[in-house]
């Protein structure tokens, strides 16, 4: 049975000054119930929101004690955390694919991950390595289940988690500092000033571990020594009384510390070398107000993540292997808020992503270009206490024709304690990089892993280097194929009791 004990202390400093200043009149923290956004893309309270979604606090965050995300992901109901199935069958060697949420029962591959409401990219095996958000400054997580690609496109059949930073809000200044057993150590700054127009938010944090091993039999550590350092910069200016400014800018990055043995030409080596993952994004938006208190919001989003390791043999300091990966997204989009339109609120807007890739397991440097409309109209009914919720999403990639993604909910309040609704909606998964390009050989083991794309010339390549089995017949797999999103319908209902 292995046993583990923890020992840790906690260290805590707050210097708080609040001034009498004006707040920010888009704030979705300054009411008393619980406001969500995600569901809906309109901020709401969570008790009359159509569409299953739950909200994890900060407050909540605070009191779980966990300093992971992929930890307070996993006490929430419905969700599980799993390491990809090929880090699962590694073997002793290094997980290099960190660990994702399964939501619905289906692979995180099809769980949209937001960074206040941006998509992360640079997945991993169909994984968003969790580790890369740091939960010091999330103001709330919000955990949509269900299709939700009406209004996210693609990777949303599953369902989506949203992880909402915290805004400036008064003048503060916070300092935590963590330690506990195997060399594991935190440590958090946070600053916030708020004046009459303008506010900033500032987070700075470094979590560092020794690692563990669980199972001794085995060569190597379970988890090798790593260090994550987070920047976080977040601005916001009221231009004047109609018009806001927001930016932000995020930076990750992640060293690691790899050893473990391999079999080189049937003889046991050990090898040993150094990962770094950096991820970085950029936000701005402009908002307007319109007349009839309608919104305007001009967006534009880039998020660049890089992933770099080697191993070398200890003995001869030969280079084993090597992966350079690097994927970069271009998101620019243009929403708009009408609360007063059609006996309701209209939501709508599009845009388009430019998302490209530049890697040593991937032919050339591929790139997909999306564009994207999506409409949603909400209706209430006061004298029957009745939400209705229509709307749908339009995709187009240049390797697929245009996909469209519906939903329709209906929520029911008969007192203020109970709630009933039910929801019903389209989800799509289009073909990543890895469907597509992916170009990897391993040699020592015998196997090769293609994408659609680049399995054609492939093919001839192996066979003329005499790879392949005599006789095989590959005539029928020497035409590029377009793969087709793969499609999904859910239906979700709920009863909920408020006392």
């Amino acid at each position: 049975m292995f046993q583990r004990v923890i020992i840790g202390f906690l260290l805590f400093t707050t210097c708080r000054g609040y001034a009498q200043s004006q707040k920010f009149t888009d704030t979705l923290f300054g009411s008393g119930e619980p406001l969500v956004i995600t569901a809906t893309r309109v901020a709401g309270k969570l008790s009359n929101v159509a569409v299953p979604v739950t909200m994890v606090s900060a407050k909540q965050i605070q009191q779980t004690g966990l300093l992971r995300l992929q930890d307070v992901l996993q006490e929430q109901t419905g969700l599980a955390v799993v390491n990809a199935p090929l880090a699962s069958s590694l073997n002793g060697y290094p997980n290099p694919f960190g660990q994702g949420i399964q939501m619905m029962g289906l692979d995180p591959a099809y769980t949209l991950i937001l960074l206040d409401g941006e998509p992360l990219v640079g997945r991993n095996a169909g994984i968003v390595n969790l580790g890369r958000v740091a939960i010091g400054n999330i103001q709330q997580l919000e955990i949509v289940k269900g299709p939700s690609s009406c209004l996210y496109g693609s990777e949303a059949m599953a369902g989506v988690i949203n992880i909402i930073t915290q805004k400036p809000q008064g003048n503060r200044f916070d300092v935590q500092a963590y330690g506990a057993s195997r060399n594991t150590a935190s440590a958090t700054l946070s600053f916030s000033h708020q004046q009459r127009s303008a506010g900033i938010q500032a987070f700075l944090h470094q979590y560092s571990s020794a690692g563990y091993d669980l199972d001794p039999t085995i060569f190597g550590k379970t988890v090798d020594p790593y260090q994550i350092t987070s920047a976080n910069f977040k601005w916001v200016q009221d231009i004047s009384a109609k018009t806001q400014l927001t930016f932000s800018f995020r930076l990750n990055q992640q060293n690691q510390q790899n050893r473990y043995q391999i079999q080189s030409q049937a003889t046991p080596e050990i090898v040993s070398g150094k990962s770094t993952e950096q991820d970085a994004t950029a936000f701005f938006q402009w908002r307007f107000q319109l007349p009839g208190a309608a919104k305007l919001y001009i967006r534009s989003f880039v998020n660049t993540y890089e992933n770099n390791a080697y191993v070398n043999l200890e003995k001869t300091g030969a280079r084993f292997d090597e992966l350079n990966f690097k994927q970069q997204l271009i998101k620019q989009e243009a929403q708009v808020q009408i609360p007063k339109v059609l006996f309701g609120q209209l939501v709508a807007g599009a845009g388009f992503m430019v998302d490209a890739v530049t890697a040593t397991r991937y032919q050339g440097n591929p790139s997909l270009n999306t564009w994207y409309a999506f409409a949603q109209q909400e209706w209430k009914i006061p004298g029957y206490h009745v939400t209705v919720i229509a709307g749908a999403r339009i995709d187009e990639r240049q390797d697929f024709k245009a996909k469209l993604s519906p939903r329709l909910a209906i929520a029911w309040k008969p007192d203020e304690h109970w709630k009933i609704a039910a929801s019903i909606g389209g989800g799509f998964k289009a073909p990543d990089f890895r469907h597509l390009y992916l170009n990897y050989n391993n040699p020592q083991i015998g196997y090769s892993l293609l994408g659609a794309q680049t399995l054609p010339q492939e093919l001839l390549r192996l066979q003329q280097a005499g790879l392949l089995q005599s006789g095989a017949q590959i005539a029928p797999y020497l035409t590029p194929a377009n793969l087709l999103p793969e499609y999904g319908m859910g239906l979700h209902g709920s009863a909920t009791y408020r006392s």
